[in-house]
Order: structure tokens, then C-alpha cells, then sequence
């Protein structure tokens, strides 16, 4: 089986991709990054993977996160077209929110459905999955890690073993692959779907779950033992809810008597307690409303002469209210005064304070805002210009003079001091050297016109004094004390005149003075606040009174509405005791209540139990009895005892086709050992392929001379000297892993038209060993299909082949 071409709308990095292979030799060339890679699991993925990818398994969540476009897209997709003799198949699959695949028949047909499309490739790969992802498609470095899982993988192992051998041993005539094949059979059609480890039936279907089909004998005997022992339990379980059913019935039938009479016996009473029932709370009403009668004769005078009594006391309060609330206006008038005089006070004394802060503001110097704030601008100048010259220094030195010459120097343009030879003079800014015959020289530190700053600065200094002279200030310090002090005394003045204003209001002092001489003559009386509270205290005394006689005057007038006097009150007394004995009459004769009951209504209430306890009983009653009677009909033909007997029979015979498989099993174990002594040269013929390759490869200077049990390979330096991989250098162990390669794949394709992918193997090989490679890719390719993946331009043109171009701008 040979690949023609691969295709793909997006799979991973891929989008519209399609490409065709050639049936020798095909080179995939391309830089990294370009898909090379990618291609290769595209086809290997659409060849293997179920469309079916959920999110639960790591391979799955593994797969999607390679494969799935990233960020956006929801599915990826691939088409591999497959030669097979001179039959054509196209396999395509797509992942993703609606998975698919097809297969493309070599008559035309479609098939659709993905168990039949996987037994179709089965049949064309010919080989399992395992060792196409291991061998075929597996990458250089991977190849060490794909020999040893030769011999734990299941699909490669026997792959592997079978091209090992690939020719039948006989044994006396009889070969080994059909003894093992009945052997093998044999366990089968006993092991069938069992698990012999943990000895129950594979997957955890016991009898609840059971096989239906492809059961083996042990698997069979199992289920017909387990039959037989529900089948018992479940007899047992029928006799004891017999047994139960029984007990029930019995019960219900004894307490459905005792509740019957128990009825029957309250129900002779019940009309008797009824009549009871109706004339009682009339006798009971008749002795309360006679009570209500003798309580109201007893009040009546009572309550007429406390009404007299509150009157009279009603008006003894109101008469002292009144002379309170005289004495309440007088004390509010005092009161009055006293705000108004305290008011006055307050007057007086803020008008005295503004006139003395006044009078110390007339004192002060007087320096406006303007003022200060010029002489603080002028100020800051000076300190600037001052600055710049302060930052140029200059220093000169009298070294000689003519005789009768004087020498003087000045800093800026100050008064000038006489030098004496030697002496050392310096100035900030500007230097001026003057002297007695005339000469003037000025030196000036910098590039800056300092003559017009020192001028500037003089001009600002005679300013600045003749200022403070004018303001009779001696510096800008007092300046701004005398204007901070002038500030501060206004701000008060003019708080205390806002607080005048608002003393006086709309109204003159001498207006104030008037109202309080008015209100002289107050002195001596109680505080106002007590004689609001004695008049609150009085005030709910009438309250209370006023309810209280109000209460008893509406009682008074009902009464003499119901009962006009209380003479009338009397003879209605008298009518109720008359009826009271007529209702005494009428209950003579009628049963009584009994002892168990202290009221009618709990009579009542428990003959509506016994009648509801009746009904309920007689319904579970009947219900037991049927239930009785459906467990008779239920219990098995077969009694509990017989399936005992039956039982016992399943697990001896059970038992016995576990012996047998045990024994069939040591036979199996027996017969491999006996296999393995066989098979100890069949490594031979992979080794010959290898030592083939080695010796092209390496020209003569190793050869393979076997393989470890672990599958290592055991490589011999000329002069039988043996050599481990790990000591050889990265060129030799890439010729290794090459040979073993393609000595793997001779032995596994044979005659076979097949297919080999190699990644770039021969970076690492020197150029005579690399074209040594060449040729023996080369010539491996004029047998089989070999797509060689490169980003190495160098190493396609050595190669040849088809050169197929990928992630080109």
C-alpha cells in the first residue's frame, strides 16, 4: 500500500492544502515551521484517529489542543488517497461539531459508516496501527523508544515477531502456529469473556448485566449458577413474604373486631348525648346571664354615687387650673425680660469692643495690599539679579605697580580699596581695578551684560528704601508684620459689626431700652418651667376624672335603657331562674357523659375516630387478604429445598470448568517457554539487514552483531571490539538509527509495495556519510514509497525524487 496524495481544508496550521505523491521517492521540502510536521500526523491522523473526539480522555483533549484551529474554527479535516495493487481508495475524515467520514471505493462507491470503513483499512494496511505510527511514520529520534515498546505494545509485538520469523517451524509435521492456534481456541471458547485475574465476567456484567452473546463456558456455567442462586433467593424471599402476608392478615382481622365494638358502644350513646349536648350550653348561658344580672344590681348604686363624687371633685381642679394660668402670663412676661435684658448686655458690649479695635486700627501705620505686594515683587528681582552676580567669582593679585601709582579695587561699582603689592583681591560678579593716574578697568564673570544687572540692582535697592522711608518701615520684614496685623484687626471689626447687625435686628437699642423699663414690677415670681409642669399634672388629673365619670355615666344609661330601673333588673333575675328549672326537667332521664370523658366534644371526636379507625382497618383488612392470597399464587414450582439441591449441582460443575481452564492455561505457558527456545535466531534476518546498512553507512567500520534481549542493539568496532551507542558520536548513532530503520522496514514490507516517512535524518552526518545515505534512501525507494521531510535545500538536491515545496512566500 502506497499514499498518492494528501489533502486538507484546515488541520492545525494547515489551510487548503493539497499535495500529490509520487510512488518512489517524494521529498517534502520546506523551512521550519512550514507544516512539514503537521502534514505528516494529518495523514497519520485521517488513516487512524475515530472521528468520535470527546473531552474526557487526555488523548482527546490532547488532540484538539494540536490539531484544532486556534482561536476560532470548529473543525479540521483531511483526505488521504491510498494505491493498493491496482485499486484506488480516498479515505476522508473531518473532527470537529459535525464529524464524518467516507471512503471512496476503487468501482465508485461511497461507504459511510465508520466500523465498515475500519475493516476495509485493516485489510489494506495490512499491518496494525502501531506499527505504522512506530515504524512507518515514526520520527528519528523516537526510534529507540519505538524498538523498546516492541515488546510491550500487543499490535507491534506480534507484528514485529511475525517478520522476525515470517517462515512456519515445523515440529515432527506439526506447526507450531496451528497448535498454538487450538490452543488458543481452546482457551477462548472457555475464557470467553472473563476475566481470569480478578475471576468474574469482563467489564463487571455478572447476571444483572449478562452477555448475550459470545459467551465462553465458564462464562455460561457462571451465569447458570448465578440463575439459580437469585432463583433461590428469590424463593426464599417469596416464602417469608408468604409468611409475612400471613402474619399481617391475622393481625388486622383481630384489631378490625376490637374496633368494631368499640364503635358499636359509642354509637348507643349518641343520641343521648347529643339532646345532652344542645340543652347544656343553654343552662350554662342562663346561670352566667343571671350572674351578669347580680353583679349589675350590686354596681348600680355604687357607680351613681361615684359619679356624684367625681363632679364635684372636677370642679375643685378647674378652679385651680385657672389660677395657674394666670400665674403662667405673669411668669412669661418675666421671662421676657430677662432675654431682653441679656440681649441689651450683649449690645452693649460688642458695640464697646468694635469702638475700641477702631480706634487701634486709627493708630496703625497704614500700608495697603498694593503696597506690600510691590515691595515684595521688587524684593524678589533683587534677589534674582543679586544671584547672577553672586554666581560668577573673580580674584586678581597685585603683583607690582609703577612708583607714585596707587592701585584700588571694588566690587560692581562700589567705593574702590587700595592694594599693596602682593596682596590678593576678589568680587563677585563684576571687578573693578581703577588707578591714581587714571585708569579704570572692569572685569565682568561671564558672557552676561553684568554692568546691567548691578545697575538694575542699585536702582531696585534706592526704590526699595525710599519706600519703606515713605511707610516709616525699616525693612520689608515689619512691612509685612504691620500689613498682616493691619488685616487681622479689620477681619474683627468686621465680624463684631455682622454680630451687632445681627443682635440688633430691625429693632434700635434705644427701642430695647424702652420695652424694658416697661416690664419692671416682675420680680418674685416661680419659674415659668414649673408652672408648665403643675399645669401638665393638673391638666391629666381632669383627664382621668373626665374619662372615668364618662365611663360610669354611659354604663348608667345602658343599663337604664336595658332594664329602665332597678326594679326591672330584679324581675328579669327572675324569669332566667324560672327557665334555668324547666331545662334542669327536661334532662332527667337522659344518659350521662361517661367517666372517660370530661366534655361532649371529646365524646364526639372519639366516636369519629372509632368510625374512621373502622373504615381505615377494614381497608388494610382486605388488602392483607388479597396480599395473602397473590403470595400463594406467586411462590415457584420449584420448591426452596429443590433449588437448594440444583445449586449445589451449578457450583460443583462451575468449579470443575475452572480447573480446566487453569489447566489449559499452564499448558499455554508450557508451550510458549518451549516456543521461545525455537525463536532464539530469529532476530537473524533483521540483524543481516542492519550490519548491511551499517557497514554502507560507515564504510566498513562498524557492523551489527546482534540484538539484546531489551531489543539494544549490539554494535561491533572492527577488531570485534563492542562499542555501546551512548559512546559513539551523533553522526554514527544517527547511521544506526537510520540502518536499523530501514532494515526494520525491509523485513517488515518483504516483496510488499509499502511506505516509509523519514524526517531529516542526516543532519548530523558528515558529507561522505551522508551521501552514503543518500544512495541507500535512494535505492530503498526504487522498492517502496519514501516521503523524506527537510527544510535543507542541500539535502533535496542530493536526494531528488519528487520535490515538493511547502510554506513558500
Amino acid at each position: 500500500m502506497i499514499i498518492r496524495g494528501y489533502s486538507t481544508k484546515q488541520f492545525a496550521g494547515l489551510k487548503n492544502l493539497e499535495l500529490k505523491f509520487d510512488e518512489n521517492l517524494n521529498v517534502v521540502l520546506g523551512p521550519n515551521e512550514a507544516g512539514k510536521s503537521t502534514i505528516v500526523n494529518g495523514m497519520v491522523s485521517t488513516l487512524f484517529n475515530t472521528i468520535r473526539v470527546g473531552d474526557r480522555t487526555k488523548e482527546d483533549k490532547e488532540f484538539k489542543r494540536r490539531f484544532m484551529p486556534h482561536p476560532e474554527g470548529d473543525f479540521i479535516d483531511g483526505s488521504v488517497h491510498i494505491a493498493h495493487g491496482d485499486e484506488e481508495y480516498v479515505l476522508r475524515k473531518e473532527w470537529g461539531a459535525t464529524p464524518e467520514v467516507s471512503l471512496v471505493m476503487p468501482d465508485g462507491s461511497i461507504k459511510k459508516d465508520e466500523g465498515s470503513i475500519e475493516d476495509i483499512m485493516k485489510e489494506l494496511l495490512v499491518f496494525g496501527e502501531e506499527t505504522y505510527r512506530r515504524i512507518v511514520f515514526a520520527k528519528q529520534e523516537e526510534l529507540k523508544d519505538a524498538v523498546q515498546r516492541m515488546t510491550s505494545h500487543n499490535g507491534t509485538n506480534v507484528e514485529i515477531g511475525d517478520f522476525l520469523r515470517r517462515t512456519v517451524m515445523e515440529l515432527d509435521g506439526v506447526s507450531l502456529d496451528e497448535l498454538e492456534g487450538k490452543i488458543n481456541d481452546q482457551l477462548e471458547e472457555m475464557y470467553k469473556r472473563w476475566d481470569v485475574e480478578r475471576e468474574y465476567p469482563e467489564n463487571n456484567r455478572g447476571i444483572n448485566d449478562p452477555y448475550k452473546i459470545g459467551r465462553g463456558r465458564i462464562l455460561e456455567s457462571f451465569y447458570k449458577k448465578e440463575e439459580l442462586n437469585q432463583q433461590l433467593k428469590d424463593a426464599r424471599k417469596r416464602e417469608l413474604e408468604l409468611e409475612d402476608a400471613y402474619n399481617r392478615f391475622k393481625e388486622l382481622e383481630k384489631r378490625l373486631s376490637a374496633v368494631r365494638k368499640r364503635k358499636n358502644e359509642l354509637e348507643e350513646l349518641e343520641v343521648d348525648i347529643r339532646t345532652r349536648q344542645k340543652l347544656q350550653p343553654k343552662i350554662i348561658k342562663l346561670e352566667k346571664d343571671i350572674q351578669e344580672l347580680k353583679d349589675i344590681q350590686r354596681s348600680w348604686p355604687i357607680k351613681e354615687n361615684r359619679s356624684k363624687e367625681l363632679a364635684e371633685e372636677l370642679e375643685e381642679l378647674n378652679g385651680r387650673l385657672l389660677k395657674l394660668r394666670r400665674e403662667q402670663e405673669l411668669a412669661s412676661k418675666a421671662g421676657e425680660r430677662e432675654r431682653l435684658k441679656k440681649r441689651l448686655d450683649d449690645i452693649v458690649a460688642t458695640e464697646n469692643e468694635l469702638r475700641m479695635k477702631q480706634e487701634e486700627l486709627k493708630g496703625l501705620i497704614g500700608i495697603s495690599k498694593e503696597d506690600l505686594d510691590l515691595l515684595e515683587a521688587e524684593s524678589l528681582e533683587l534677589r534674582e539679579l543679586q544671584m547672577v552676580l553672586n554666581a560668577g567669582s573673580l580674584s586678581g593679585k597685585l603683583v607690582n605697580s609703577p612708583n607714585g601709582v596707587d592701585i584700588y579695587f571694588s566690587e560692581g561699582f562700589d567705593e574702590g580699596i587700595k592694594a599693596a603689592e602682593g596682596e590678593q583681591f576678589s568680587a563677585k560678579g563684576i571687578l573693578t581695578i581703577k588707578s591714581s593716574d587714571g585708569l579704570e578697568i572692569r572685569i565682568s564673570a561671564g558672557e552676561k551684560n553684568l554692568e546691567e544687572s548691578a545697575a538694575k540692582i542699585r536702582e531696585l535697592k534706592d526704590g526699595i528704601d525710599s519706600r519703606l522711608k515713605y511707610l516709616q518701615l525699616e525693612s520689608l520684614q515689619e512691612a509685612r508684620s504691620a500689613r498682616s496685623k493691619q488685616t487681622m484687626i479689620e477681619e474683627v471689626c468686621n465680624r463684631l459689626d455682622e454680630r451687632l447687625k445681627i443682635l440688633l435686628g430691625d429693632d434700635s437699642r434705644e427701642g430695647l431700652e424702652k420695652t424694658l423699663e416697661e416690664l419692671k414690677g416682675l420680680d418674685g415670681l416661680r419659674d415659668a418651667a414649673d408652672i408648665e409642669k403643675e399645669i401638665d399634672e393638673l391638666n391629666n388629673k381632669i383627664i382621668e376624672k373626665r374619662v372615668d365619670r364618662k365611663s360610669i355615666e354611659d354604663t348608667l344609661i345602658s343599663w337604664k335603657e336595658s332594664f329602665s330601673s332597678q326594679d326591672g333588673l330584679m324581675d328579669q333575675m327572675i324569669d332566667m331562674s324560672a327557665d334555668v328549672k324547666l331545662v334542669e326537667k327536661e334532662l332527667e332521664g337522659i344518659k350521662g357523659l361517661p367517666e372517660e370523658f370530661s366534655e361532649v366534644d371529646e365524646f364526639f371526636a372519639a366516636l369519629g375516630t372509632a368510625r374512621e379507625d373502622v373504615e381505615g382497618v377494614s381497608a388494610s383488612f382486605y388488602e392483607a387478604r388479597e396480599a395473602y392470597v397473590e403470595c400463594e399464587r406467586n411462590l415457584p414450582e420449584t420448591s426452596f429445598e429443590e433449588l437448594q439441591t440444583e445449586f449445589k449441582s451449578a457450583q460443583e460443575s462451575f468449579n470443575r470448568l475452572l480447573d480446566k481452564g487453569e489447566a489449559l492455561l499452564r499448558i499455554r505457558e508450557a508451550f510458549k517457554r518451549t516456543k521461545e527456545k525455537l525463536d532464539g535466531d530469529t532476530d537473524k534476518p533483521l540483524v543481516q539487514s542492519m550490519s548491511k546498512y551499517m557497514r554502507i553507512l560507515t564504510q566498513n567500520s562498524y557492523d551489527i552483531s546482534g540484538i539484546g534481549e531489551s531489543m539494544d542493539v549490539i554494535l561491533e568496532r572492527v577488531g570485534s571490539v563492542q562499542m555501546p551507542i551512548e559512546l559513539l558520536s551523533t553522526g554514527t548513532r544517527d547511521s544506526v538509527g537510520l540502518a536499523l530503520r530501514l532494515a526494520l522496514a525491509e523485513n517488515l514490507l518483504k516483496d510488499s509495495k509499502g511506505i516509509l516517512v523519514l524526517d531529516d535524518c542526516l543532519v548530523d552526518m558528515d558529507p561522505q556519510r551522508k551521501d552514503m545515505a543518500v544512495r541507500m534512501i535512494r535505492e530503498f525507494a526504487e522498492s517502496h514509497q519514501v516521503i523524506f521531510t527537510t527544510c535543507s535545500p542541500d539535502t533535496a538536491s542530493q536526494l531528488k525524487g519528487n520535490i515538493i515545496e511547502v510554506g513558500q512566500a
